[in-house]
């Protein structure tokens, strides 16, 4: 049995420091504990310091109190009573100095306090600022991909209308052909060229007009005559 708790023993030990030097392995931990470190041994010497002005203050102003009253003591019993000791009154001063002193190192003690909280308070906005960068950069690398994405579906979308487009033309000239018994000639660019089917026939020929030789209205009257017959 004290075996067995001395293996155990072992075992949260070596966990323990495995923990350990993993936690220290981390520069960016290890730095944070320095920098607290040497913060906390700043606030403790500064501490130190104004712990020390503050009982040597104390102390004179203890030491001037005593003499005041020793020395009013005396002049009652001499029965001159008041301030009679010529020396007195720089002794009232130099306990209001102490008190200036005083009032000194409690601001700087507030100060120092002060500093710390605000050093503290500058880490977490920091923080927050860095939280918040990340998180535009997360929305501007979401709305990049919508938007392509949107660009992909447009460029998908535009063969699939031309080809509905290029449909419809085509039902159209059916249409028409059906109808007309002509067939437009889409290559000819500067004549009215067009095919007529003669269905009695069996046969497709071919006519144009000149746009310079005739104008529209004739044009349009010709054809119609060839449609009518």
């Amino acid at each position: 049995m004290g075996d067995l708790s001395k293996k155990t023993d072992v075992k949260s030990v070596i966990a323990f420091s495995d923990d350990l030097v993993g936690f220290l392995s981390d520069e960016k931990d290890v730095n944070n504990l320095t920098q607290h470190l040497e913060q906390s041994k700043a606030l403790q010497s500064q501490c130190d310091v104004d712990y020390n002005d503050v009982l040597s203050l104390l102390r004179a102003l203890r030491a001037s109190f005593q003499v005041r009253f020793l020395w009013r003591a005396s002049c009652l019993r001499a029965g001159a009573g008041g301030d009679c000791w010529p020396g007195f009154g720089s002794v009232s001063c130099s306990g209001r100095d102490y008190q200036k002193r005083i009032d000194v190192c409690n601001k700087k003690t507030n100060e120092a306090r002060f500093e710390a909280a605000s050093d503290a308070e500058m880490d977490l906005l920091q923080q927050e600022l860095e939280e918040e960068f990340q998180r535009e950069l997360v929305t501007n690398e979401i709305s990049d991909l919508e938007n392509q994405r949107a660009s992909v579906e447009e460029r998908r979308e535009i063969p699939r209308k031309l080809e509905q487009d290029e449909m419809r033309a085509q039902m159209k000239l059916s249409m028409y052909a059906s109808v007309t018994n002509i067939i437009p000639n889409q290559h000819e660019n500067y004549k009215v060229s067009r095919h007529i089917v003669k269905r009695d026939r069996k046969a497709v020929e071919k006519f144009e007009f000149d746009p310079s030789e005739a104008t529209a209205f004739d044009t349009y009257n010709d054809i119609w005559n060839m449609i009518s017959l």
